[in-house]
């Protein structure tokens, strides 16, 4: 219900302002991938971002999921939806954020999970769009239903950073690494990344290549602990 209510308040942000200065943009994406690890399959992966800028308040929705089917059977969807809210501070290299995150992947073990995120942000280096270097620090809270049939609440700190390097005029690298580790547990800590080469065709249409990897230190019971996944994405932006 409160992501909904968040929605919607994100929706209508651009009609509630007066702000002439306010910036609205995004992009879909629809890809192709193969995965590794809890299970070995093909997929069509799809996905939506939307971006509003206002100041120096950042707001963006992200939706990302899937389609998939082996020999007869179809996979439960993994479908995550999140909301992430940034201020930028008056030195334009810092800021804080907020965010809150629904996720189900019965494939690895969770039925469903609600995360609630904060944490500071600092921008170490920008030079344009697709060259700098960020890192960030926050704590996470997590509900979760899994597979298992039990359900609980745990608390993580994080810390990661992003970065993004031009090869080309129309080439880019991009890169992301996070680490997570139960507060009350330095046992149960995962990681996460990817790395994604992205080809600028014109000023509507990109075509990246993303590799992900999870890890999970102390997966759900009879799940691995790492996952894999390759995908060729076709990126509309508007």
């Amino acid at each position: 219900m409160k992501i909904l209510i968040y929605i919607t308040l994100f929706i209508s942000y651009p009609v509630l302002s007066n702000d002439q200065n306010l910036i609205t943009k995004g992009e879909v994406n629809f890809g192709f991938a193969k995965d590794s690890g809890n299970i070995e399959r093909q997929e069509l992966k799809y996905g939506l971002e939307l971006t509003n800028k206002l100041g120096r308040n950042i707001s963006i929705i992200t939706l990302d999921s899937n389609i998939s089917e082996k020999k007869d059977d179809r996979y439960k969807d993994e479908f995550e939806l999140s909301l992430l809210d940034i201020y930028n501070f008056d030195n334009k290299f810092s800021g804080i954020y907020g965010k809150i995150t629904y996720y189900e992947n019965p494939i690895i073990g969770y039925e469903q999970q609600l995360r609630f995120g904060v944490g500071y942000l600092n921008y170490w280096f920008q030079s344009g769009k697709n060259k700098y270097f960020k890192t960030r620090i926050g704590a996470q809270t997590r509900f979760s239903d899994y597979t298992t049939g039990d359900n609980d609440r745990r608390d993580y700190a994080l810390v990661g950073y992003r970065a993004g390097f031009p090869l080309m005029t129309n080439i880019s690298l991009k890169t992301e690494l996070n680490y997570e580790v139960n507060i009350l547990d330095s046992h149960d800590y995962k990681v996460d990344g990817y790395i994604k080469s992205i080809f600028y065709v014109n000023k509507i249409f990109d075509v990246n290549i993303l590799y992900k990897v999870n890890y999970s230190n102390e997966p759900v019971p009879g799940k691995k602990s790492t996952d894999t996944s390759l995908t060729t994405n076709l990126v509309y932006k508007f």
